[in-house]
């Protein structure tokens, strides 16, 4: 017999060992089973929703943008500013700046004297103005009298 048989006699030893297996089996459950706290999901650090255009998903499903019934009222356009009076699917006539929503997917882009640009899915348009002359309004002089 052994120093160890000695001191440890063979039931002990299987006792040990029995216990040794059932703590390496429930710290393995409790790893499998229980959530780390310390661990979480992987989050985007970008918002991406520019990114996505309606118009692929849409043609991924076999369908397309609808696009608004526009209809130009009128415009003021300064330098890189101004607005356009638009009524869309013949509601109410409302005013829109560049770089407002029209309606889902379809953004005002800019305003140019001869058209605006309006962009469906990313995708610019341009929608030309009627042009019947230059627009006099009463009160205000166009131009310098010598």
């Amino acid at each position: 017999m052994g120093i160890i048989s000695a001191i440890f006699p063979s039931h002990l030893w299987l006792r040990l060992c029995q216990a040794g297996i059932a703590l390496a089996l429930i710290n393995l459950l409790i790893h499998l089973f229980l959530p780390s706290e310390g661990t979480i999901a992987p989050v985007l650090e970008q918002d991406h929703r520019e990114q996505i255009s309606t118009q692929q998903i849409a043609q991924w499903f076999g369908g397309s943008t609808a696009m608004p019934e526009l209809r130009l009222h009128g415009m003021i356009v300064s330098g890189q500013g101004g607005a356009a009076l638009l009524s869309i699917n013949q509601q109410a006539v409302r005013a829109y700046r560049p770089g407002q929503e029209l309606a889902p997917g379809v953004l005002l882009d800019s305003l140019q004297r001869e058209h605006i640009v309006i962009t469906v899915d990313a995708v610019p348009q341009q929608i030309a103005t009627e042009r019947k002359g230059p627009a006099v309004i009463a009160g205000i002089q166009q131009g310098a009298q010598p």
